[in-house]
């Protein structure tokens, strides 16, 4: 796309949506996130991200001549499942062989660059990579040339730890598969808002005793979330620490939503945030207006925890009926819930090897069934499955005569 605006423009521009003011620079500011993305995921810096997006265009080229998985696909991708079959091939075909061997093939990549005279003589390229073998004596004089100053140490992260599994997985039989680590990290995006549901469902509960069967739906939604922090300094601080919980938990699932069954909500109603002028109705739940924002929430957050509880207990072939408990009483004690910096990130640090050499830089190693036999004992073991009873709010106009009766009229046959 990026090198179609030197011809044509105005149709890359056409493309995207919403349109942007400048095409070129959304063009090569999305191209930068992308790298500094896939860096992340690997665990490389941003250069050798470079080398895997173009070790993957090497693989294309080659096999422009197979047709592999695509063979029975439509061309023309005009159906959802046509899209999802040419992407799993995609997968398949280009990025597994790269994404399962990039250690080595980062290496042999690297190797050619210095057989290459145009490169292999610059002497930055010589000190990043330290192809000449490090001077530690010059570490104590700070000499900008001293190799040590420009080597890349690899970080510990969650991103990375996923990224190594896949490598894992992927070269070992199936009883070595850590099934119930890989159903976690499959899920962990998600799964590490599970932490804020007690908070939620305490915020619901103190809105609830506040305002149920006394606000008026308009009012509900003219009522802001800044205004009603004004009119609640007592408790401003507490308010605004659940609020906090809320919004956290919506900006990392909203997106998810909208595919979330009965209780999806509108492509428009999972792109609100959560601000100062946020509608006090939309944490509020509801079959209507704003506050399906909340019902939905609620639900997916709900689902999340039980579906994951079922499918680990059927990974443990855990036959044993799971208690159950109501959600108006939770804890972080009852769910899969844990904040993945300061929980599941020391869990990983404790069951990894690191090891640093002079001149040979960090080399990292996982114990993966130790850390799934930890994971599972701290996190999965004994939790209950929850029940679903989500109190629904009632707005004080909906409790009077005629809407009662109305309501009445639509459930009930009506008999002349």
């Amino acid at each position: 796309m990026l090198l179609g605006t030197d011809q044509n423009i105005q149709n890359i521009a056409a493309v995207i949506k919403p349109p942007v003011h400048d095409v070129v620079q959304f063009l090569k500011e999305h191209i930068q996130h992308d790298i500094r993305c896939i860096a992340k995921s690997t665990g490389n810096n941003d250069d050798e991200a470079m080398q895997i997006v173009h070790l993957v265009l090497v693989g294309i080229v080659n096999n422009l001549g197979q047709q592999g998985g695509y063979a029975n696909i439509d061309g023309n991708l005009i159906t959802k499942d046509s899209r999802t079959t040419w992407e799993d091939a995609f997968m398949t075909t280009f990025l597994t062989p790269v994404l399962s061997a990039i250690s080595d093939l980062l290496q042999d990549s690297l190797g050619r660059m210095v057989r290459d005279e145009r490169l292999g003589n610059n002497r930055l390229m010589r000190l990043l990579h330290e192809l000449d073998g490090p001077n530690y004596e010059s570490i104590t004089e700070l000499d900008s040339m001293c190799p040590a100053l420009w080597r890349y140490r690899k970080k510990i992260t969650i991103e990375n730890l996923s990224f190594k599994f896949q490598e894992y997985s992927q070269g070992c039989d199936k009883p070595e598969r850590c099934e119930v680590l890989a159903e976690f990290l499959k899920k962990e995006h998600h799964l590490r808002t599970l932490q804020y549901l007690p908070g939620i469902i305490k915020l619901q509960r103190l809105l609830f005793e506040k305002f149920h069967r006394r606000l008026d739906r308009n009012e509900a939604e003219e009522f802001t979330l800044g205004k009603f922090l004004k009119t609640s300094t007592q408790v401003k601080e507490q308010f605004s620490a659940l609020v906090n919980n809320f919004k956290m938990a919506w900006k990392i699932v909203r997106l998810s939503l909208s595919q979330d069954g009965p209780y999806s909500i509108s492509q428009e109603m999972c792109l609100n945030e959560v601000t100062n002028s946020t509608p006090i109705s939309m944490f509020l739940p509801a079959k209507s207006g704003q506050g399906r924002c909340a019902l939905a929430l609620n639900n997916f957050l709900v689902t999340l925890h039980n579906d994951f509880i079922g499918r680990c207990k059927s990974l443990l072939k855990d036959e044993s009926r799971p208690p159950e408990i109501p959600l108006a009483n939770i804890t972080k004690a009852h769910l899969v819930a844990y904040d993945p910096e300061k929980d599941f990130l020391p869990m990983i640090l404790a069951h990894c090897d690191y090891s640093l050499k002079v001149g040979e830089g960090t080399t990292v190693e996982f114990n993966w069934k130790c850390l799934e036999r930890q994971l599972v004992d701290r996190f999965i073991r004994g939790r209950p499955r929850l029940i679903s009873l989500v109190e629904l709010f009632v707005f004080s106009k909906d409790i009077c005569d005629g809407e009662v009766f109305k309501a009445l009229k639509q459930k009930i046959p009506q008999v002349d």
